[in-house]
């Protein structure tokens, strides 16, 4: 169901009907156990500085190394600045061969940082649960990901538009973002970020009834290379005859351990926005590797809108076609063949 469901629900008026798509965990389970003071734009700053990451509970991690923003502050009504800081080398974004970082730490920024101007700019209160329901980014300057000795320091600008407020809370918001290193930038992208009030995941899933399917056998994986990784179990397709090097169309099936460390730092029940956008980068890989060679395409950005709630253990399948040159387009589809996830990925 599409974006506009969520504004016209009666339970809260912001609220996914049956099949939701949930992507961020509560903050209030992930900061369980530290006490928080202060309101929300307590974490305003009059400037930007590198030197810590903001608390965990500002982006929704659990792990401190996973927080890459360091300071927000306010520029406008609807228009901030942010600090944010890469690490050199990252436990599932490695950096390339080429010493780049890798690109998908593009949108994890994104998405913090629209979480913590949620937060920190529009008093959205702790607790409150976040969709991401679309995101587009693009890589314009590759050069600016080259990995140096000292962690780079990023200013990420960021304003706002379709902006919905209910009962003084925000309701809704899109964020457009754009990403600069020593002064130039080197990507954009906007994201639409859905805020749902504390406490109306656990009614909707009482009301829904929705429940989690049974863990599923696991399958062989694909090989590490054709897909970009290092190591066999951040491969999330699975082999089968889904697939043959150098068609321009395959399928495989979506196999995700949600005991990952580092694609789920906290519980879930759900594959979150950043999963499945690297679902759907390893897919456009695979998808582009020539029979009996190596691929040398590079991962440049995405356009995806999330249409449905991807359960951790439901029969999902990747569906991917190469249709132009360099776009690979993508969708995620139940058993049923339900689309739930859908966009495209950008090759160079």
């Amino acid at each position: 169901m599409g974006v506009a469901h969520l504004l016209n629900d009666p339970l809260l008026g912001c609220f996914p009907a049956a099949g939701g798509y949930w992507h961020t965990g509560s903050v209030a389970k992930v900061a369980e156990g530290r006490r928080t003071d202060g309101t929300s734009s307590t974490y305003l700053t009059e400037g930007l500085n590198w030197s810590r990451p903001v608390p965990e509970e500002l982006v929704h991690r659990s792990a401190k190394s996973e927080v890459f923003i360091t300071s927000v502050s306010r520029e406008g009504d609807d228009t901030f600045l942010l600090a944010a800081r890469w690490p050199r080398d990252h436990t599932f974004y490695h950096p390339y061969e080429a010493g780049r970082h890798d690109p998908m730490l593009i949108a994890e920024t994104m998405r913090q940082a629209g979480i913590v101007v949620a937060h920190a700019g529009y008093d959205v209160p702790f607790g409150t649960q976040f969709i991401m329901a679309d995101i587009c980014f693009y890589l314009i300057n590759a050069a600016a990901l080259i990995v140096e000795k000292d962690h780079p320091g990023l200013v990420v600008s960021l304003s706002c538009s379709e902006v919905v407020r209910r009962e003084g809370m925000l309701r809704r918001a899109r964020f457009h973002v754009g990403l600069l290193r020593d002064g130039a930038r080197f990507a954009h992208g906007s994201g639409l970020l859905i805020c749902v009030p504390a406490g109306a995941y656990e009614q909707l899933r009482a009301r829904r009834a929705l429940s989690s399917p049974a863990p599923r056998p696991a399958l062989p994986r694909l090989n590490p290379a054709v897909v970009g990784r290092r190591w066999e179990g951040d491969v999330l397709l699975c082999d089968g005859p889904g697939w043959r090097r150098g068609s321009s169309s395959a399928s495989w099936r979506v196999q995700v351990d949600p005991n990952h460390p580092a694609l789920f730092d906290h519980p879930l029940d759900h594959l979150t926005g950043m999963v499945q956008l690297e679902t759907f980068r390893q897919a456009a890989l695979a998808l582009t590797t020539p029979a009996g060679g190596a691929n040398r395409h590079r991962f440049l950005g995405c356009d995806v809108r999330f249409l449905r709630m991807v359960h951790t253990h439901a029969s999902v399948r990747c569906w991917a076609r190469s249709l132009e040159p360099h776009t690979v387009h993508l969708k995620l589809a139940d058993e049923n063949l339900t689309p739930l996830t859908e966009g495209s990925v950008w090759l160079g």
